[in-house]
């Protein structure tokens, strides 16, 4: 049984999906085939090579160059400015072994992505994702700001030049000096464990549409950021909330900026590096870490297209974006919660038409 021709499913309001599922939906929720790109050097979703402003993997790079010198080593990052260094099996192994990464670290340190790698107004014309490997080693202190700003020569992140940034300290990620919170929340990350960042920033004046990790439907309005995070341990994206920026002063020079302050003393690692104007989902072969795809769901065997056969308890059900399954005999998308199901039954919500008028 195939799955190209299921229909799309809609709620009877955007209320009800953000209450089931703390997710923003500004359109109807369409479920979509959606698959991953095998590494972070290709386009998931079927994004053209045009898409991708920048990425780099640090492969090219050698160990030991840093972004306190001219010429910077360092592809795309902005020299003169301390901080970055490349690094690879003889510090640490973050991200498997044959690797090499950038160590950014040390007190009152800047790493800009300089303006020549991706020009300024790259970031005006349409919304674009940032997204990166991330891994906080243990023994340091004070917080990590990651994100966009501007500048009248190079770009900064502090509150009079933030535009769309987190922070992390110690595993625990909040929102940036000018991030208002919408809804969601961003998680707590675990000291020494990988994940792949997501931040998906909309300064253009167009909305953007785009399938989200979870199969669905969003959108981001302008002066929105979402982020998304990758747990490489678990083979699982999680949900890290939809923000405003409140910034109202955007200086010429716009980019991508790693800060630390001069109280701040950590140390993170990152790798792969991507600005792209679709929104790739895309993450590294770690081994252990991989996505793992279930094979049977509530203790039904998942056949090669996403169907289950539960027989007299719901009949044949498309799995593939669980907790939404497609129920073949209704002929309705029906969200079913794991913890709504065991031995003795369960519950679900089913989807209902929209009338004129809601």
């Amino acid at each position: 049984m195939g799955n190209s021709n299921l229909p799309s499913f809609t709620t009877k309001s955007n209320k009800m999906i953000m209450k089931l599922k703390q997710l923003y939906l500004l359109s109807l929720a369409t479920v979509a085939p959606f698959a991953l790109a095998e590494n972070g050097n290709e386009n998931g979703n079927g994004n053209g090579a045009d898409a991708v402003l920048f990425f780099s993997d640090f492969e090219t790079e050698s160990v030991g160059d840093d972004t306190s010198t001219e010429p910077s080593g360092i592809i795309g990052l902005r020299p003169l400015f301390p901080g970055a260094t490349i690094r690879g099996d003889e510090t640490a192994t973050p991200f498997g072994e044959g690797n090499q990464f950038v160590e950014f670290a040390g007190a009152n340190s800047r790493v800009p992505v300089h303006t020549t790698a991706v020009p300024p107004e790259a970031y005006l014309a349409q919304a674009v994702m940032v997204a990166f490997d991330l891994y906080e080693p243990d023994g340091f202190g004070g917080r990590t700001l990651m994100g966009l700003g501007s500048g009248q020569w190079v770009p900064e992140v502090n509150f009079q030049t933030e535009i769309f940034a987190i922070e992390i300290n110690n595993g625990f990620l909040a929102g940036g000096l000018r991030a208002s919170n919408v809804f969601g929340a961003l998680p707590v990350l675990a000291i020494e464990q990988p994940y792949r960042l997501f931040m998906l920033m909309n300064l253009s004046e167009v909305s953007k549409d785009f399938v989200d990790p979870d199969g669905f439907q969003s959108s981001l309005e302008q002066g929105e950021m979402e982020i998304w995070v990758y747990d490489y341990m678990e083979g699982e994206y999680i949900f890290g909330g939809r923000w405003e920026s409140t910034q109202d002063n955007i200086d010429d020079t716009i980019g991508f900026v790693f800060r630390h302050f001069s109280a701040d003393n950590n140390k993170i690692y990152f790798d792969d590096l991507l600005i792209a104007t679709e929104f790739d989902w895309a993450v590294r072969n770690l081994g252990n870490g991989d996505p793992v795809e279930p094979t049977e769901w509530h203790g039904y065997e998942i056949d090669a297209g996403g169907w289950v056969d539960t027989g007299d308890w719901m009949g044949v059900l498309f799995v593939t974006h669980d907790p939404w399954v497609y129920s073949y005999d209704l002929a309705k998308w029906l969200y079913i919660p794991e913890s709504s199901v065991d031995m003795d039954g369960g519950w679900t919500f089913v989807t209902a038409p929209l009338t004129s008028g809601e």
